[in-house]
């Protein structure tokens, strides 16, 4: 089962919303995520957050339609993405899709990438989407689909990597180590349809953009 959190960052499509939504995946928008999906003329399965970010009126709709509401007080110490991706995990979904995770506000941004690490420790595949980016976190290995030409961007998120072995991408590496400080892992191409990623410990983000 794949849960589709809606937050309430940049999204430029709403078809990006429709287009990631399944029969049987669960909708979840935190707190100003919503006027997002009601944009795209979808009904959540759950609105959660604090509220701050959405309209009494937008409330009371998703509400009134069927919406199961989850209310936290302002003074917390989780962001509203937060409750939502461990609602997720809560609700037993094997992946989690965060949209609207990015945008202008860049400790959001960040915060939402640390995020990833939950989906580490849950053992829940947890992927950040955007129209120009897809955002993930891996700490053995992954394959993914790709195409020639394809930008993919490796950077660690622990203070070491290591035993990093990489094939289908134009800049190939067998047990390298990546550390902190010293980002030699962007802009890496893809050079054919599946690209590998293998590491022996740590936590490496990989970054595949389309622009």
């Amino acid at each position: 089962m794949k849960a589709i959190i809606i937050c309430s960052g940049d999204i430029k499509d709403s078809s990006l919303i429709q287009k990631s939504i399944t029969t049987g995946d669960i909708v979840i928008c935190a707190d100003g995520g919503y006027r997002h999906a009601e944009k795209a003329g979808i009904l959540p399965n759950y609105l959660i957050g604090d509220f701050d970010s959405i309209k009494v009126e937008a409330l009371n709709s998703a509400v009134a339609k069927g919406t199961k509401v989850i209310k936290h007080p302002p003074e917390k110490d989780q962001t509203d993405t937060e409750l939502a991706v461990l609602l997720a995990i809560s609700l037993h979904a094997d992946e989690i899709l965060l949209l609207g995770a990015t945008g202008s506000r860049l400790d959001h941004v960040l915060a939402n990438i640390h995020l990833l690490v939950k989906g580490i420790q849950a053992g829940k595949k947890i992927t950040i989407a955007d129209s120009n980016n897809e955002i993930t976190l891996i700490s053995e290995s992954g394959n993914f689909h790709s195409s020639p030409g394809e930008i993919f961007s490796l950077l660690p998120m622990t203070e070491v990597v290591t035993g990093i072995t990489i094939s289908g991408l134009k800049y190939p590496l067998k047990d390298g180590t990546m550390e902190l400080g010293a980002p030699y892992g962007v802009s890496n191409e893809a050079t054919s349809d599946k690209v590998t990623i293998e590491i022996n410990s740590g936590l490496l983000l990989v970054i595949r953009a389309k622009d």
